[in-house]
């Protein structure tokens, strides 16, 4: 767990942040009055810090001293005061802060929860830069490892564009407008060509200078823009609510498309996503598999063991046709205790084998809730004859599911017959 150190003379203000992160974020944290105390602390135990929240008005170090301090240990730090001057603000962000707060009420502790969160899921997303000056390009770089992205730099637009499909973790991405070959807004559309403003943000950074440039970004398919120079506080604002509203959609689709139990795909997703998936393996005449499974017996365990243990069959169940299939294929629940999975690109032999092991893999799983032991099996329909749509594999793949439920289940039956 997430340790959070807490440098504050106000007993009030830091009980009442280590009671937010803890309450809402589930982290610990631990809390010093001084300067000397954190200094203690640090040459103790400084690797147990995740993050720091930094008063910089305190009593043995008024002028932000231990901001130094903590940031000579390369821990990320959030500092706070009651006032601050505008030098002493700017010279503050430049020794490389994760962020600034006034200490004006509650309001401030839900922006500070709010940052420690991102900071904390930071190194997840991906955030690529793009520009040819190596000084620029350094030093959005910098700023964006401050708040722990996982960045990925390059000086030309071919690159970015094989790097974006090498590093599917990325979500923002800034380019510059000025670039030898391939300019930002040559970069941008050929972006746009591949993927949608709400799965992938892109920011066009340039000087000042250049005033027809942001409706050009914009035009060509970018979220935002920014100009240089820039303030560090413009610039991580606009950058947190760009990757914020990308993850947020991003939510909002998994709630629409993925099973809130298993967190697999759901039937709608299956036949919108799938569908379209399943044409173009049409055009392409490569080979695809269609196939059902479902849990043998499955109401017996929830009569016998109950729905809480029901559940954790089809979340073991989820779980490993999660582990055995490509990220290329769909893996939905179907319904109940019923599962599908479209299959690309493999071949009439390989897929046999596969949904033969995979009948094996259900019958081997053993769980132990509650004292007992629950074992299970399951039947498999699978198509591999391509027809006219997806439903019609599907549909040919339940005839087989049924044929193997009734002929004494824990099987797989095969359209066609093998050969």
């Amino acid at each position: 767990m997430a340790n959070i150190l807490i440098v504050e003379d106000s007993r009030t203000f830091a009980l009442l942040l280590s009671r937010a992160l803890t309450s809402r974020l589930g982290l610990e944290s631990t809390w010093v009055k001084t300067y000397d105390e954190a200094q203690e602390k640090l040459q103790h135990d400084s690797d147990a810090f995740s993050m720091a929240l930094l008063d910089i008005n305190l009593p043995d170090a008024p002028n932000g001293e231990v901001v130094d301090l903590v940031l000579g240990y390369e821990i990320p730090s959030l500092v706070f005061s009651s006032e601050i001057s505008d030098d002493l603000r700017d010279s503050i962000w430049s020794k490389g802060i994760v962020d600034y707060v006034y200490k004006e009420g509650a309001e401030n502790v839900d922006y500070i929860v709010a940052t420690i969160n991102n900071i904390l899921t930071n190194q997840e997303i991906g955030v690529l830069v793009v520009d040819d000056s190596t000084t620029s390009r350094n030093h959005i770089t910098k700023l964006l490892r401050i708040h722990q992205y996982d960045v990925i730099a390059t000086d030309n637009g071919q690159d970015a564009l094989a790097l974006l499909e090498a590093n599917d973790h990325i979500r923002l991405v800034l380019t510059a407008y000025v670039m030898p070959d391939m300019n930002g807004y040559e970069l941008t559309k050929a972006i746009r060509k591949q993927y949608r403003r709400d799965d992938l943000a892109l920011i066009g950074v340039s000087g000042d200078d250049e005033t027809a440039t942001s409706a050009k970004f914009i035009k060509a398919g970018a979220n935002d823009y920014i100009t240089k120079p820039f303030l560090f506080e413009e610039f991580y604002c606009r950058i947190t609510q760009n990757i914020e509203i990308i993850e947020y959609i991003k939510r909002i689709r998994e709630l629409s498309e993925k099973d809130f139990l298993t967190k697999l795909y759901n039937r709608k997703y299956l036949f919108d996503a799938g569908g379209l998936l399943y044409a173009n393996q049409q055009r392409t005449n490569n080979e695809i598999a269609v196939a059902l499974l479902d849990l043998d017996n499955f109401k017996a365990i929830n009569d016998t063991y109950g729905h809480a243990a029901g559940d954790e069959v089809l979340i073991t169940v989820a779980k490993l046709l999660q582990d055995r299939f490509r990220k290329s294929d769909i893996v939905c629940r179907y319904g109940g205790e019923e599962f599908c999975i479209l299959a690309t690109n493999m071949a009439r032999d390989q897929a046999r084998t596969v949904f033969e092991d995979l009948r094996q893999a259900v019958a081997d799983i053993s769980l132990y809730l509650d004292g007992e032991t629950i074992e299970f099996t399951t039947s498999i329909g699978l198509c591999l004859n391509p027809m006219d749509s997806l439903e019609q594999m599907i549909s040919k793949a339940d005839a087989k599911l049924y044929q193997a439920k009734n002929s004494g289940k824990n099987q797989v039956r095969v359209f066609p017959e093998a050969e």
